[in-house]
Parts: structure tokens; C-alpha cells; sequence
């Protein structure tokens, strides 16, 4: 947490092709309308850090491996 605590959200690994064309630590990938941070990425995913108050705001929380998930890309190299 921004205070330095530790809180009970979860990190999220989506498998993609499209969304890592270009992808860089710290850019924005929205999942599911919900814009997140990308943390790491390899050749066939990415992870980003889901906190507490996003997964009580969102679906997120709700999901189980293989959902299928909607992807947005902004920013550099995409539509703004």
C-alpha cells in the first residue's frame, strides 16, 4: 500500500498476444474497462498488481483462470 502496509489484493496474469505489442513496465492496459499497470510482462503475458479497493470497485475479484477477459490498450503506439 502507499503507506508501506500490506493489504489483500492479488496479482493477475493474462495470457495475450495484441495488448504486448509495444508493452512496457508501467504502461496502462485496461482489463475488463478497468485501466491497470503493467508490473512484468514475458513474450505471452503480462501481470498487473489488482488492490483491495479495485477488486471491491470491479469484476475483477470475480474471475477464475481461463475467464476471458476484455483488453484496451492506450498510450504510446495506440489510439489515445
Amino acid at each position: 500500500m502507499w503507506d508501506g502496509s500490506k493489504s489483500e489484493g492479488f496479482v493477475l496474469r493474462i495470457k495475450c498476444q495484441v495488448a504486448l505489442q509495444g508493452a512496457y513496465i508501467g504502461c496502462s492496459i485496461a482489463v475488463n474497462g478497468t485501466c491497470l499497470t503493467v508490473t512484468t510482462f514475458d513474450a505471452e503475458a503480462f501481470e498487473v498488481n489488482c488492490a483491495p479497493e479495485t477488486l471491491r470497485r470491479t469484476d475483477l475479484g470475480d474471475l477464475s483462470k481461463g475467464d476471458l477477459v476484455n483488453l484496451e490498450r492506450r498510450g504510446r503506439g495506440f489510439a489515445e
